[in-house]
């Protein structure tokens, strides 16, 4: 089975992630391409020859607020300022939005998976257990686990029935919520996508669940599983994409022996980006 990984890096941080995400990957056992979507022209560090470095085309990407050109795919003017959670970063919104031109850029003709990663994720391999259990559910989409029930501000009241509302879970409905998000919720940071119609169908279906206004591309992936694509999708155990201590714990935690190891091929610092300490400090420990 041929795969190739695909990172996706806008802004600095991003790119500072992904020079450390890159070196694990390559020091996991993973010799086949790489590639990145990105804003940069000059790419900050050094890459082998199965990296493959894209521009993310100005048709698709504008993260300029006070642009006057057309609208892009993902364009930072959708964004509603109003709400907190949009408010944060243009970065943020692009991100969650530009996974989606993963086929635009990536030649889906020449692998049976194309497997995307975030940046703040640590590969700590044998990456043929992780290429194992691909080849066992080849065709799959396959997702990670998400490691909270509930994100952000949203809360589901088990007693009223009701939910407080946020751009995290809009594109979900009540009962949506209920029966899957708060009883086994995915992660839209790792997604295996088959290099088939299917793969591709499913893009542009997510494209179109993340263009309703808001930043949430993890909602709008789980929607999208639940109402397209049930009998594709499945859950990887924690053994092949787990969770290191989050960025929440960097005030608590103040050297890298209090950090403990985490025993899976991927590890996910969820908040890296906000705060990349606890990422620092793992990677210092366990690999180096």
């Amino acid at each position: 089975m041929d795969y190739a990984i695909c990172y996706l890096a806008i802004g600095d941080k991003s790119l500072e992630l992904l020079r450390i995400s890159y070196q694990t990957l390559r020091r996991s056992g993973f010799n086949g391409d790489v590639h990145i979507l990105t804003t940069v022209k000059t790419f900050p560090f050094g890459t082998d020859e199965r990296t493959h470095v894209h521009i993310i085309s100005s048709k698709h990407l504008n993260l300029d607020l006070q642009s006057a050109k057309p609208l892009a795919t993902c364009d930072a003017r959708h964004l509603n300022l109003k709400k907190r959670r949009n408010a944060r970063l243009t970065e943020k919104f692009a991100i969650c939005h530009a996974k989606t031109l993963i086929h635009e850029y990536v030649p889906f003709d020449k692998y049976d998976y194309v497997v995307y990663l975030d940046v703040d994720i640590l590969v700590a391999g044998p990456i043929n257990t992780f290429e194992s259990y691909l080849s066992n559910h080849k065709g799959s989409i396959v997702t990670a686990r998400s490691k909270v029930k509930t994100l952000g501000g949203n809360r589901f009241y088990m007693t009223r029935r009701w939910l407080v509302n946020t751009s995290v879970t809009a594109n979900l409905t009540v009962w949506e919520l209920f029966k899957y998000w708060h009883q086994q919720p995915i992660c839209a940071d790792i997604i295996c996508i088959p290099a088939t119609d299917v793969g591709k169908r499913l893009l542009l279906t997510w494209r179109r669940e993340c263009q309703k206004g808001i930043d949430s591309d993890q909602a709008a992936l789980q929607a999208v599983l639940l109402r397209h694509f049930p009998e594709k999708h499945i859950l990887a155990p924690y053994e092949i994409f787990g969770y290191g201590p989050p960025a929440t714990q960097s005030d608590r935690t103040h050297s890298p022996k209090d950090i403990e190891k985490v025993e899976s091929v991927f590890v996910h610092f969820n908040g890296a980006l906000r705060n990349d300490k606890i990422f620092n400090m793992y990677y210092e420990k366990y690999f180096k």
